[in-house]
């Protein structure tokens, strides 16, 4: 990928957390760069409003998708959250770095814990 925001960077997906599972350009509103550079964010304003109400209305329904996977779930209620993610991160690059033959940083099952156990 090619960065936008940046001379031969990281596109800026690298620099959100986990681009691989959440596709952030389908979560958010793009605004030129010149919407911002008002000093009282009107421009930032009109630049959001403009887009159009069926896109809007697509990017809420992503979040609600997407929402738990941004979210620390301590009782672990509702699958995959934020840690999962995290920690699934964690156990491929140990994998991809080949690091000892069965080298585990977690299980992949969910626990449930207390809040007794903290």
């Amino acid at each position: 990928e090619v960065s936008w925001w940046r001379f031969n960077g990281a596109p800026i997906e690298w620099s959100l957390p986990f681009p691989n599972v959440i596709d952030w350009r389908r979560l958010v509103i793009e605004v030129p760069v010149e919407a911002l550079e008002d000093s009282q964010s009107v421009g930032f304003l009109k630049a959001a409003l403009g887009v159009p109400e069926e896109i809007r209305r697509a990017k809420r329904e992503y979040l609600m998708e997407v929402r738990q996977l941004l979210l620390y779930d301590f009782s672990a209620s509702a699958g995959r959250d934020a840690f999962s993610l995290v920690m699934e991160e964690i156990y491929s690059a140990v994998h991809l770095l080949g690091v000892g033959p069965r080298a585990y940083v977690c299980d992949m099952h969910m626990r449930r814990f207390s809040e007794r156990d903290f």
